[in-house]
Formats: C-alpha cells, sequence, structure tokens
C-alpha cells in the first residue's frame, strides 16, 4: 500500500495584505422633512423666546409605510456593513 508523503505539501498561510479588502459604504436617504417658518415663528412668539430658539420641520410622508421602509432599509444596511467589517478607515 502507499503512503502519502507529506514532506512535499506546503502550506501557504494567508496574509492580511493577500486576503482583506478596503470598502466605503456611503448611504444616504432623504429624510422627508421641511422647516416650517410659519410654525416656528408662531411658537416664538407664543412662548416669547428668540426667533432662532427653535427649528420646527413638518413631515411630508407621515405614516408612509413606503418611506418608513425605505429609510429602515438604509439603517440595517449600514448596521450589516459595520458588524461585517473591520473599521480600518471609521474616523467615526
Amino acid at each position: 500500500m502507499n503512503q502519502l508523503n507529506l514532506s512535499n505539501i506546503t502550506t501557504q498561510t494567508p496574509s492580511i495584505s493577500s486576503s482583506a479588502m478596503l470598502v466605503e459604504l456611503n448611504i444616504s436617504v432623504w429624510t422627508g422633512r421641511k422647516f416650517d417658518k410659519g410654525v416656528s415663528a408662531e411658537v416664538a412668539i407664543t412662548k416669547q423666546a428668540d426667533n432662532n430658539s427653535g427649528n420646527y420641520n413638518k413631515k411630508l410622508f407621515p405614516n408612509n409605510p413606503t418611506f418608513d421602509a425605505i429609510t429602515k432599509y438604509a439603517g440595517n444596511a449600514r448596521t450589516y456593513h459595520y458588524h461585517a467589517t473591520m473599521p480600518w478607515s471609521r474616523t467615526s
């Protein structure tokens, strides 16, 4: 019976430079909000506050399941990317 000669087999261990890949992910999603100058001014007058003390925004698509699903999908994609990759160049 023939025996396997292991002395001729070489094992090449991968290095970080041969097995790593630098990946950068940029996701932007429109917020669907608009600054409401009228309400901001009204609240400032009513509450006797400075005009620049608050920003009041309105949702342009309130209770819209499609818009909410898009926003949630983008957030889940970011979360997956952060968990599946190493922070080599992440500055924040």
